[in-house]
């Protein structure tokens, strides 16, 4: 996939989605120490998942939003406030946010990383990429146009990213509760403590 850092909208391109994508953290390596600890029965349930496909194909990110959901009004204004905020920047000087994640989901066919915070230092975002303020510090929370931010981990051949957005939302309900709820008892659910930075960057296919 084509990914840049900065777009120019007199070029006529538009992103297909938006996406904060790790920087200081090999994704792999922590996943594979995460699982390494874990149980033999949970092991093997991972394992074999991520055996047959370690990531998806356009590498760990966290999706913001995707230009497919624009039909929404409010995911509209969170493209285009994105979008604005591509523009501005440049290659050398992106958007960075604090991210912080706090449990892996794997129910066999997909496997994802829940992405409990986004926080950014800068004030002067557009109004609809600003979930709310911290109370706790002067960052500011990123919206997201899925109700669960998070990263995929691993598909099955035949599964699609977007089936993580419904395994989360079976764990954590509608509204992102803070611990898990009621899920398949085959599914696994493993708590995890993980922090990184992340920058924002364009996805053009």
């Amino acid at each position: 996939p084509s990914v840049v850092k900065t777009v120019d909208r007199k070029a006529g391109k538009k992103p297909v989605f938006i996406s904060l994508v790790p920087q200081d953290i090999d994704i792999n390596a922590w996943l594979n120490g995460v699982v390494a600890a874990q149980t033999e029965d949970c092991k093997d349930a991972c394992l074999e998942l991520l055996g047959e496909n370690n990531t998806h194909e356009r590498g760990h990110h966290i999706t913001m939003v995707h230009v497919s959901t624009c039909k929404d009004p409010h995911n509209k204004a969170i493209y285009t406030g994105y979008q604005e905020v591509i523009e501005k920047q440049s290659a050398e000087n992106t958007l960075v946010a604090d991210c912080t994640a706090d449990y892996v989901v794997c129910n066999g066919s997909v496997m994802a990383l829940r992405v409990k915070s986004i926080e950014v230092d800068d004030q002067s975002l557009p109004s609809a990429v600003v979930r709310q303020p911290s109370t706790e510090t002067a960052k500011a929370h990123l919206a997201t146009a899925n109700p669960i931010p998070h990263i995929t981990l691993a598909l099955v051949e035949g599964a699609k990213a977007v089936q993580a957005n419904e395994m989360l939302k079976a764990v954590f309900g509608p509204d992102n509760a803070d611990s898990p709820q009621d899920y398949p008892c085959e599914w696994t659910v493993i708590p995890v403590t993980l922090s990184f930075k992340a920058d924002l960057q364009a996805f053009m296919s």
